[in-house]
């Protein structure tokens, strides 16, 4: 919202900028242009009498009132005055103009910067709930091994034999086929399920990595933007003297010895 309105400003500061320009050209033009004499007042003395007929080679007598510069030179005055003002407003508002672009430049960096800051919070919690899944993944397919571990163990012909031998029958060929293939259905069906963790694993382990790239590479932008920020403000000048801190005026006065013990009482 700040970054919009300071936008709008500029947008309204530039076309007065430019007009200030050329009402500051238009009126040094029209200050360089002759200003024509007024016609004399209708029903005034001078025009009632008759012009008298003068010598042309007369040009001025010592009974002629001095000119007078007075009214000329106030006027040049205002005129350089107002050329003044018109300048002083042309710079002020250059400036103004300079400094809201460099504070708009300012904000849209700020701006990228948060962006990039959003961003990289997004893909931190993305590899965290992708390793999350993971250890979910992991736990699962640990149990499921376990138990395929176990059915191999009652898999074998001994195993099978003591477990049907506890139920008693007469047919005990029958129970033990029975169990067999009960274990060989439940081996499959865990077999099954550990090919389908094993891929949704593979799947975690190459999502994580990309995430982790993803977040290495934001930090480094922001790094970099955090350094070019540090590296365009201005330097205290102390620091850039390479000194720590100014040299301060020494106390005592530049007094020679001898005029100093001339000041002690004797």
């Amino acid at each position: 919202m700040i970054l919009r309105n300071i936008r709008r400003v500029t947008a309204v500061l530039i076309p007065l900028f430019v007009i200030a320009c050329v009402s500051f050209a238009a009126g040094a033009q029209r200050r360089r242009q002759p200003q024509p004499a007024a016609p004399p007042a209708a029903g005034s003395a001078a025009s009632q009498t008759p012009p008298a007929v003068a010598d042309p080679k007369i040009i001025s007598t010592p009974d002629d009132p001095p000119v007078d510069s007075g009214s000329s030179r106030s006027a040049a005055t205002t005129s350089e005055m107002n050329e003044k003002e018109l300048r002083q407003t042309v710079d002020k508002l250059s400036t103004l103009v300079i400094t809201l672009s460099e504070k708009v430049n300012q904000l849209e960096e700020r701006q990228r910067t948060l962006v990039d800051l959003e961003r990289l919070s997004r893909a931190e919690q993305r590899a965290d709930n992708l390793r999350a899944q993971l250890r979910e993944v992991t736990e699962k397919e640990a149990n499921l091994q376990a138990r395929a571990d176990q059915i191999e163990y009652e898999l074998r012909p001994e195993v099978i034999e003591q477990s049907v031998a506890v139920f008693g029958s007469t047919r005990p060929e029958l129970m033990r086929e029975q169990r067999r293939r009960q274990l060989e259905s439940e081996k499959a069906r865990v077999r099954a399920q550990l090919d389908q963790l094993a891929a949704s694993r593979a799947r975690l382990e190459a999502s994580i990595a990309s995430a982790d790239s993803i977040v290495e590479r934001i930090r480094q932008k922001i790094d970099l933007a955090d350094a070019q920020a540090e590296a365009a403000e201005p330097k205290p000048e102390a620091e850039a003297n390479g000194t720590g801190t100014p040299k301060l005026p020494s106390s005592t006065s530049a007094v020679p010895p001898a005029q100093k013990d001339s000041n002690i009482p004797q």
